[in-house]
């Protein structure tokens, strides 16, 4: 094998590692329903239930929804139960 063969085959692993790696980072972009509802401990008919309600942004492709970061990330902030403080009951004691 002569040393320009070799060249263009080691280019070519190189750019298909590349592209592999761009491609996984953007699916990563979005999660799936079921990413979702393991996120927020939640059933999945759930989050698809916030879905249809419009309060979670999503895309069909087909027959499944997939919700972005940036979607899922302000359905968070909106709907994001706040602590619950303790109640603290104060009794008056007579003695």
């Amino acid at each position: 094998m002569n040393l320009s063969v070799l060249v263009v085959n080691l280019i070519s692993v190189s750019f298909k590692a590349l592209s592999e790696t761009k491609k996984s980072a953007a699916m990563k972009e979005f999660f799936s329903v079921q990413e979702v509802a393991k996120l927020l401990n939640i059933s999945h008919s759930a989050v698809l239930y916030h879905v249809h309600s419009g309060k979670l942004k999503a895309q069909q492709v087909g027959k499944i929804y997939i919700i972005s970061k940036e979607d899922f990330g302000d359905f968070l902030k909106k709907h994001r139960e706040p602590k619950k403080k303790e109640k603290v009951i104060q009794t008056k004691l007579d003695l």
